[in-house]
C-alpha cells in the first residue's frame, strides 16, 4: 500500500514538472526580438570596425526556465584578454559580453587540444 501511495505523488510531480515546463515554453519573451536586435545594433556600433549579426536565438539560460537573447558576431572582436563572440541580453535589456576561451595560454599551461605526440 505504501508502494502505490509513493508511485502516485511520484507521478503527481512528474505530472506537475512537466505543467510548469509547458507553460514556460509557451510564454512570449519579455523581450521582443526587435527590441534585442537594436540593442546588440546600438552595442556594435560603438565598436571600431564592427562585425556582422549572423545569428539572434532565443535560449534558456536557467533550469527555471529564464530566457535570454543571444547575439552571435560573425567575427570575433578582440581588444581584451579574450576575444568577444557576441552579447547575451536578458528580458530587461541588460547586456553581458561573450567571450572565447581563446587568448594566449599562462605559463605553463598548453593550448585546449594541444598533444605531444611521441
Amino acid at each position: 500500500m505504501k508502494t502505490s501511495l509513493r508511485l502516485r505523488l511520484f507521478a503527481a510531480a512528474v505530472l506537475f514538472a512537466f505543467a510548469c515546463t509547458s507553460q514556460a515554453v509557451d510564454r512570449a519573451p519579455a523581450l521582443s526580438i526587435e527590441a534585442a536586435l537594436k540593442i546588440a545594433q546600438d552595442y556594435l556600433k560603438e565598436k571600431p570596425a564592427p562585425p556582422a549579426i549572423v545569428a539572434l536565438t532565443l535560449e534558456s539560460a536557467t533550469l527555471r526556465g529564464q530566457k535570454v537573447w543571444f547575439a552571435r558576431w560573425s567575427s570575433p572582436i578582440f581588444g581584451g584578454p579574450k576575444p568577444e563572440i557576441g552579447l547575451q541580453i536578458d528580458m530587461s535589456g541588460e547586456m553581458t559580453k561573450v567571450v572565447s576561451g581563446g587568448g594566449e595560454p599562462g605559463k605553463g599551461q598548453r593550448r585546449y587540444g594541444a598533444r605531444d605526440m611521441r
